[in-house]
């Protein structure tokens, strides 16, 4: 399968008690600012099932990038995470944020991008393709089955509390309406 967001809805940013469903400047960071994470989310509607206990033999997510700010390409890393819901809802406010203790539930499993060491992050329209995500999903579809035009919502933060985020297009981008996608792998 492979999947591209629907929406402009389907992709924004959470810093804090911030939401910016439009992401900011040039569209979305993602990492680490100040003394919070810097979310960058991306929903999208699966167009085959998942039934339950299908192999997820891979998965990842693709991404253009627009920028990086204070990212050192050496230390810096990604953390990619799956929202735990049989059909993610649309992102509504900084209330969804992750790291508020009330905000979207989130997987067990989670992905480092890159595995170790840092990443460097493709600007300028470059793609970034993130590690294998396949495991994350694969807990998703242990516990329930996941019907055709359900969503999957992947949460994208920095690894450590380390200071630097970078920048993705959103959908919608004038040179690049819909920059983000994610490949999923699996046999039924």
């Amino acid at each position: 399968m492979q999947l591209s967001l629907d929406t402009a809805a389907d992709d924004g940013e959470v810093q804090g008690s911030q939401w910016y469903p439009d992401g900011e400047a040039q569209g979305l960071q993602i990492g680490y600012w100040d003394t919070d994470k810097t979310w960058g989310y991306f929903r999208f509607a699966l167009t085959a099932p998942v039934p339950q206990g299908a192999l997820i033999k891979s998965a990842s997510l693709t991404l253009v990038g627009n920028s990086r700010d204070t990212w050192n390409p050496q230390t810096n890393a990604l953390q990619i995470h799956l929202e735990d819901s049989a059909d993610a809802a649309v992102v509504s406010g900084a209330d969804a944020n992750p790291s508020n203790g009330t905000g979207r539930v989130l997987t067990k499993a989670s992905v480092r991008w890159p595995s170790s060491g840092g990443l460097d992050w493709g600007v300028d329209g470059k793609t970034n393709t993130s590690p294998d995500l396949g495991a994350m999903l694969q807990e998703a579809g242990t516990k329930r089955s996941l019907p055709a035009g359900t969503h999957v919502q992947l949460w994208v933060v920095g690894a450590d509390p380390a200071q630097g985020v970078v920048e993705a297009k959103r959908f919608g981008d004038a040179q690049n309406p819909n920059p983000t996608s994610l490949a999923i792998n699996l046999c039924r």
